[in-house]
């Protein structure tokens, strides 16, 4: 273990990427994150989270969300006709 920088749990880099568990998962398996194994335990280094936070190209923004379904289909196109 590199010191005392290792401090934050899984759940909380969750919370501080504002990302699902199971995102946090794929960041580790491509090598986004390096998390060290304390016990049977993650635990993320705060600078690369933020760093990763900050270079994050994943966010959506309201234009590239997409509405799902047949019913969002049939409003987008009866709000086109008006």
């Amino acid at each position: 273990m590199k010191g005392n920088d290792y401090n934050i749990t899984y759940l909380e880099a969750c919370k501080l990427l504002k990302k699902s568990k199971r995102t946090v998962s794929r960041y580790i398996k491509k090598g986004l994150l390096n998390p060290e194994m304390v016990g049977n335990e993650y635990r993320f280094n705060q600078v690369d989270l933020l760093k990763l936070n900050k270079t994050d190209k994943t966010k959506r923004t309201d234009k590239t969300k997409k509405k799902k379904g047949w019913m969002a289909s049939l409003n987008g196109y009866l709000n086109k006709k008006k």
